[in-house]
């Protein structure tokens, strides 16, 4: 179900870009920006019982390089349209205890995220050669997915995707005609409506992901 509400949310937001920007005219660049980062995720999944009998007490998914792309269209020197991908090869610390006894472990388990979607931005100046702060926002899809070891499958771990959310901003700094430094900031954050299988809680559960990321773009003259 989280799966087809990110399709629709991309389906929607690709029928809402003006049709002027897929038109090589005036003002219009293209441009693509692999980059690398650090991922810092906060959110506790909250007390819940695994089919194994332990009990999870708290679990959190720790801090991670980060690496992805941007790749679109900016219309006018303005508007900017574009799709993201990324991947952070995390892992997940649980505080667990057996059910019915006193005994305290500590799990953890390698999980992977990858992060998906289309965002619309805003560049504050249409120049080339200055330094060019922007704003962006979009949603798309996040899909975790945990290794199969003893310790994943304790917790009842399974891949799952749900709907993602994202704003954030930065600045190009250009250092070339077609080449520009970027910085960007962003919050991803995903809502997992109690249906979060990592940790099978019956508590809703909201992760905010700060991704802090250092890229080149290259773009078209």
């Amino acid at each position: 179900m989280k799966l087809r509400q990110s399709i629709c949310v991309l389906t929607v937001l690709t029928c809402l870009i003006p049709q002027t920007a897929f038109a090589q005219g005036a003002g219009t660049t293209w441009g693509i920006t692999p980059w690398i980062g650090t991922a810092v995720t906060s959110g506790d999944v909250g007390e819940a019982v695994s089919s194994a009998g332990f009990v999870v007490e708290s679990g959190k998914i720790n801090n991670a390089p980060a690496y992805g792309v941007f790749g679109g269209v900016r219309v006018g020197g303005r508007l900017m349209i574009e799709a993201l991908l990324s991947f952070a090869p995390s892992t997940v610390l649980l505080d667990t205890r057996l059910e019915g006894t006193g005994t305290q472990l500590k799990q953890g388990y390698d999980l992977n995220i990858v992060t998906y979607g289309v965002n619309l931005g805003w560049a504050f100046t249409s120049s080339k050669t200055a330094i060019v702060p922007y704003l962006s926002a979009g949603a798309g899809g996040a899909s975790f997915s945990p290794d199969d070891s003893a310790a994943a499958f304790a917790t009842g771990g399974e891949s799952t995707t749900d709907l993602m959310i994202n704003f954030g901003g930065g600045l190009e700094i250009p250092i070339g005609e077609t080449v520009a430094l970027r910085l960007d900031l962003r919050d991803y954050i995903v809502s997992t409506n109690g249906e979060f299988s990592l940790f099978p809680s019956t508590e809703s559960t909201t992760l905010n992901t700060i991704v802090l990321a250092a890229g080149v773009t290259l773009h078209t003259p």
